[in-house]
């Protein structure tokens, strides 16, 4: 079990408005500049706002950590579940993430880069494929864990949605999930994923999202995470 004692914390997210509650709980001004420092629960946490996407994560997260320590990284967000069985605004846990389009379009059929053997299914960080979270957290247990897809275009069609669906039985979709994963095991730091479900994996429908409230949730979660970090 890892256990935090005295920490420096860096929280992850690709947007503001996906922390809003915690930067209002924290006074910041709307025109705050990243990264910016707040102290929540005794901790010290450094918050930056990559961008949408994986290459902006990885290029955000890697300058932080060239010039700053952090005891743990928390990349905090929503996410669209494929499963009806997470309810909207539910917060879980990523434990295990794979870059969902990185691979060859084979006359029609895509293969993964592992299909390909362009790279070892278990050449580090992978495992299987798969980018795996190590740590057990004892503040994120009581999260359920699920699998994440990490892809460049955000799923919005059948066919589409039934490819990543049927190729990895994941569980949540976001565009930076994966990146986060693989910086923070190739740079050794301990990590948390946490992520709030806004909406359900289908051919768009904005209408039926529920945004404000996993934004709350997540928030009110990441508050709970800070005081149990005493």
């Amino acid at each position: 079990m890892f256990k935090i004692f005295s920490v420096n914390i860096l929280l992850v997210a690709s947007s503001k408005n996906e922390i809003a509650p915690l930067l209002k709980k924290a006074s910041l001004p709307d025109n705050v500049q990243f990264p910016v420092t707040l102290h929540l629960g005794g901790n010290k946490i450094d918050i930056i706002i990559t961008s949408p996407g994986m290459v902006a994560c990885s290029y955000h997260l890697t300058r932080y950590l060239l010039s700053n320590e952090c005891d743990l990284a928390i990349n905090a967000g929503i996410a669209g579940s494929y499963s009806r069985k997470l309810s909207l605004g539910e917060v879980v846990e990523v434990k295990q993430e794979i870059i969902g389009d990185l691979g060859i379009d084979n006359r029609g059929e895509f293969n993964t880069i592992f299909e390909e053997q362009l790279i070892l299914p278990n050449q580090f960080p992978y495992k299987e494929g798969w980018l795996i979270n190590p740590n057990q957290l004892k503040m994120a247990e009581r999260y359920p864990q699920k699998k994440g897809i990490t892809l460049n275009t955000v799923s919005g069609s059948e066919e589409r949605i039934r490819l990543f669906r049927e190729k990895y039985t994941a569980d949540i979709e976001t565009m930076d999930g994966a990146a986060f994963f693989y910086v923070c095991l190739c740079e050794d730091i301990p990590f948390l994923e946490l992520r709030a479900i806004s909406n359900y994996v289908e051919p768009r429908n904005k209408s039926s999202w529920e945004i404000p409230t996993a934004v709350d949730n997540l928030n009110r979660e990441l508050l709970k995470i800070f005081e149990l970090m005493k």
